[in-house]
């Protein structure tokens, strides 16, 4: 192909010799994502987190009961079920939730019965918020989380996200087969 090349300009393939000049080597920045705004959830996430099921969320979350012990060591009055761990840390960073904090109620209703929490996970399909009430050291606090479509058009429609550049490693031809005597 090269020769052609070169015979179509004019020049001689036989008595030329081209040697491709050394790019400079250049980096193509990778397109991150936009950071996620605070305490906002994107509907398809909501929709993966319902079709990975309420245990998933479970897996995801520690939490133990909270409230008033009896002198038989039992829990009675009820506070909520306070975090003691959130993984993986970093994916929740964008929300206002920390371990130590009560979690009291979810949508105005109270979180003491398990069937409270699957009401509510069951709900997030239509929903366009989820309110939750919490004590933070001591103190009543509401961390409302905005679902939200994650792209959107002028035209108010879901657009998918735009192409990233995606650093491929360069091709590195392959060298060929040394001839066994």
């Amino acid at each position: 192909m090269l020769a052609c090349l070169l015979v179509a300009c004019g020049g001689s393939a036989q008595n030329t010799v081209v040697t491709p000049a050394a790019k400079p080597k250049t980096v193509e920045p990778v397109l991150a994502a936009p950071a996620r705004p605070s305490n906002t959830l994107y509907r398809d996430e909501v929709e993966n987190a319902k079709r990975a099921g309420l245990g998933h969320f479970f897996e995801l979350v520690d939490l133990e009961p909270k409230g008033d012990v009896d002198g038989q060591g039992r829990l009675s009055g009820f506070q909520g079920f306070q975090i003691v761990t959130l993984r993986p840390a970093a994916q929740w960073l964008s929300f206002d939730f920390a371990p130590g904090d009560i979690l009291t109620h979810i949508n105005g209703v109270s979180v003491e019965h398990y069937s409270t929490w699957f009401e509510q996970f069951e709900a997030l399909s239509t929903a366009d918020q989820l309110r939750v009430d919490l004590i933070r050291d001591g103190k009543p606090k509401a961390v409302v989380v905005k679902i939200v479509e994650r792209f959107k058009s002028n035209a108010g429609g879901a657009t998918p996200p735009p192409a990233a550049s995606v650093m491929q490693p360069p091709a590195v031809p392959a060298l060929p087969e040394k001839r066994k005597n």
